[in-house]
């Protein structure tokens, strides 16, 4: 097995320099760890950067629908399968018998009992950051196979992985960043064009249309500036520079506890709040006279089992044009979700109500989030 993993650890290095995707190499890879290992079902998975679920579950000797079953559903819990716990306490996780192993989740022993498994081992593919990034799994249809030496090899082929999955996703934040640069500007250009437009109804005067506008100008780029800052900002600092080109001729109206933000944090909420103000600028509430926009956040008892606290904001429109959804999911609404969810588990939804536009964004109160200003970081 181990000429296996040199030769993989080889191809893995072409297809980095190569700059290619590497699902094609991890599938190959998986099938090839089957092959070495004849009496076990061999499965390999991988996290989204979250590690909230799996991007990629894969099974060779298995139907597409065991791994469809896997892939893309988010841990519910401590209780998951065996990957799941693997990555979870970032140790190789046994089960000598999983029909009774109440560490499980029930759903997940009747998915492997149905397809004959009796025991499973399962290896986190930890990371050179120290951090789990999938796992590789050997099931069996009786006792647990595995020599010494065999269990070793699954640990190296686990940190192949993880090298895998940390390249896929700086790959896939890279694409996701010229994605967005590209429409930052397309926007930018539309937003001065606004700006100046807007400025020049209230401000006809040509000297006070220039002192206005350039003043706007310079809040507009102060704005930008938050989503590339190197230093936490607080909340409502973030909102009123995100907002303040609009607030001298909207109501704008933002209220909530002090929060300092995660340095990723502040990156994806000043983009999700440049993409909700521009869509209002151009469709929304500040796309006429007398719009308003509401911002409201706070922070709650989650109501899991597991607690903690959590954090709710609520971006509300009101006074604009009759809202109806879009025909289809646009970039701007794809960034929103992306954003919150890759910087701090963060999840938000959008509600077109006939009123105006509605978004929720939620997420847990942890380290990669923030911390209420006067608590301890």
């Amino acid at each position: 097995m181990r000429d296996l993993i040199e030769y993989f650890r080889r191809k893995a290095l072409d297809v980095i320099c190569a700059d290619e995707p590497v699902a094609g190499l991890l599938h190959e890879f998986a099938e090839r760890l089957q092959a070495a290992l004849p009496h076990a079902v061999v499965g390999i998975t991988v996290l989204d950067k979250p590690g909230l679920s799996f991007r990629h579950a894969i099974f060779p000797s298995l139907p597409a629908s065991f791994s469809d079953l896997i892939a893309n559903k988010p841990f519910d819990g401590a209780r998951r399968g065996s990957c799941g716990l693997a990555v979870l306490h970032g140790t190789a996780y046994e089960v000598t018998d999983i029909a009774t192993d109440q560490r499980m989740k029930p759903e997940w022993r009747k998915l492997m009992q149905a397809h004959g498994l009796q025991s499973v081992l399962s290896t986190p593919a930890i990371g050179a950051d120290g951090l789990p990034h999938g796992a590789i799994s050997a099931s069996f249809r009786g006792a647990i196979d595995l020599g010494d030496e065999q269990r070793s090899a699954i640990g190296e082929a686990a940190s192949l992985c993880a090298q895998l999955a940390r390249y896929s996703r700086s790959r896939e934040a890279r694409e996701l960043l010229l994605g967005e640069l590209d429409h930052r500007i397309r926007n930018l250009f539309s937003s001065v064009g606004a700006v100046a437009n807007l400025t020049l109804r209230g401000h006809p005067d040509p000297l006070d249309f220039q002192r206005v506008l350039g003043s706007r100008l310079v809040i507009m780029a102060r704005a930008h500036a938050l989503a590339v800052s190197p230093v936490e900002t607080s909340l409502d600092v973030l909102l009123s520079e995100a907002l303040a080109p609009y607030s001298s001729d909207f109501q704008i109206r933002c209220v909530g506890p002090d929060i300092t933000l995660a340095k990723e944090a502040a990156a994806a909420l000043a983009l999700t709040i440049h993409e909700l103000a521009t869509n209002a600028r151009k469709y929304g509430a500040l796309s006429v006279t007398g719009g308003n926009i509401e911002v409201l956040w706070s922070i709650a008892l989650s109501p899991d089992d597991g607690g903690g606290e959590v954090f709710n904001l609520s971006w509300s429109e009101s006074g604009g044009p009759a809202v109806s959804p879009p025909s289809r999911r646009g970039f701007g609404s794809r960034t929103v979700s992306s954003s919150v969810r890759s910087a701090f588990d963060g999840h938000a939804q959008v509600q077109y109500l006939p009123a105006g536009i509605v978004c929720n964004i939620s997420a847990p109160l942890s380290a990669r989030f923030g911390y209420l200003s006067g608590a301890a970081a």
